[in-house]
């Protein structure tokens, strides 16, 4: 899927860095925020790095979304055994920031920007889906963060990247 592709991407963004980042044969250490619909494909299309927490405030999604990854991808199952699950993102960082290099943000749109605003204060880099912001301040506010706390972002909007957009 498109949303896929583009959550696999963001790694490589990621691992594209400039000197004195870590080296690009590192998994990053990846917490996914929203495991259903959008969230779930980002599960799957970080199946390379390392999911060190979900969160989803249904457990039924994130485990499901787990179950799913560990079906379609076997081999690399063993290694998310010990995911650690969480129903509030806020939470997650409070116990967990030291230990995420990276978070994809697949949760309702009213969250995407509180999310993403969190994660970069954190240092963290964060793919979310669209849309980043609803306002303008809140964008421009996001690309001073990026600057401010060197971070990469990218926003998730495959669907409007198909042939069909192109050609009206």
């Amino acid at each position: 899927s498109t949303t896929a592709a583009s959550a696999l991407a963001f790694p490589a963004v990621l691992k594209s860095q400039p000197a004195g980042t870590p080296s690009p044969n590192n998994r990053l250490n990846v917490a996914i925020i929203g495991a259903g619909g959008r969230g779930g494909a980002a599960v799957q299309g970080m199946k390379d790095e390392n999911i060190v927490a979900i969160c989803d405030v249904d457990a039924d999604r994130a485990n499901g979304a787990l179950k799913s990854f560990k079906e379609k991808f076997p081999d690399e199952a063993a290694r998310h055994e010990g995911t650690a699950r969480f129903n509030d993102y806020r939470k997650m960082f409070d116990q967990m920031h030291k230990e995420i290099d990276a978070v994809a943000i697949g949760i309702p749109d009213h969250h995407h920007y509180p999310a993403t605003i969190l994660a970069m204060k954190l240092g963290k880099h964060a793919y979310v889906e669209k849309p980043f912001c609803h306002i303008i301040s809140e964008g421009r506010l996001l690309a001073e963060y990026a600057k401010k706390y060197k971070v990469a972002t990218q926003m998730g909007n495959q669907g409007h990247c198909d042939d069909g957009y192109r050609s009206l």
